[in-house]
């Protein structure tokens, strides 16, 4: 389900799992793979969870080194928290050889691959996941992100249709929809989009929506200056100013979107020193291509490169 609520279930789940087996390597994969998550759903995710990720990946490792699904682990935990691109790709490989019929290696393997400007392939590995798991509404909704990222929108708008054919309240699959239609230029269904996503979400009066309504705004003048009004208003709320790791990279993309380059490279830096998902993404997603000359967002790509 992959909501924060869900998620946490599953960690209680998986630790009583621990309990009754300490040796049981796939519930610490489990574990792993539960606090990874955390840092992609839920919008206040605990600041120890990549590092507990960490923990319970290489201790089913340890128990298992065989175990495809703890390579897999951990080549996400190396992506998204290590940003080494190396060990992560070194790591989806091992899963992959170990079990090819093992489809969130496929999945995660693919966004990874996306993210690192290798489209084709992304494109390959997130088909060998979807034809393995074809009833995942996850893996759909990754293969519309690869989709987009490789700028096949029409591609990627089926892939999200296919997942809201199975829940047509799954929110990932919404927000992609989104991304699509925004860069489209598609306003109307973007914001249709948006809406739909902002219902689902099962929390619409969140503050952080106003920073998405920020990146669909239009932009005749007018508009504009409210939209950033209302930005400005939002940041400066205390759930957002203290969470750099969940919004600074969305305010980013609203202040591109409003045309001030130089402030969203700003909230892009903050994100990186958050340790943000989306800034892995930087090179690859297509809403940032206004900075793309820039000097600085040069900079910051070349930080993708270098393992913290």
């Amino acid at each position: 389900e992959r909501s924060p609520e869900s998620l946490r279930t599953a960690i209680t789940l998986f630790a009583e799992a621990v309990k009754e087996d300490a040796t049981f390597a796939p519930a610490y994969v489990g574990l792993a793979d539960a606090h990874s998550l955390l840092n992609l759903y839920d919008i206040d995710p605990p600041t120890d969870a990549y590092e507990k990720a960490l923990e319970y990946a290489n201790r089913a490792h340890d128990l298992d080194r065989d175990l495809a699904e703890a390579h897999a682990s951990l080549g996400y935990i190396h992506f998204y928290y290590k940003r080494d691109r190396a060990a992560s790709e070194l790591e989806f490989r091992r899963a992959i050889q170990t079990n090819p019929s093992y489809a969130q290696a496929h999945h995660w393997f693919a966004l990874a691959l996306a993210a690192m400007n290798k489209p084709v392939d992304a494109l390959s590995e997130i088909e060998t996941a979807e034809r393995l798991d074809p009833r995942s509404l996850s893996i759909k909704s990754a293969a519309a992100i690869v989709h987009f990222f490789a700028g096949e929108h029409e591609r990627g708008l089926a892939a999200a249709d296919r997942a809201l054919a199975l829940q047509p309240d799954f929110v990932p699959a919404q927000k992609v929809k989104r991304w699509i239609y925004s860069v489209q230029g598609n306003w109307t269904a973007a914001r249709e989009a948006f809406k739909s996503e902002r219902n689902s979400s099962g929390r619409p009066d969140a503050p952080g929506w106003k920073i998405i309504e920020a990146q669909l705004a239009p932009l005749d003048e007018s508009s504009r200056r409210a939209a950033l009004y209302m930005l400005e208003a939002v940041i400066d709320t205390p759930i957002i100013r203290s969470n750099d790791f969940t919004f600074a990279f969305e305010i980013a993309l609203a202040y591109e979107h409003l045309g001030n380059g130089e402030l969203a490279l700003n909230w892009i830096e903050r994100a990186e020193r958050a340790g943000a998902h989306g800034f892995n993404m930087i090179e690859s997603d297509p809403r940032l291509a206004g900075l793309r000359n820039s000097p600085r967002y040069r900079r910051l790509v070349e930080k993708l490169q270098q393992p913290k």
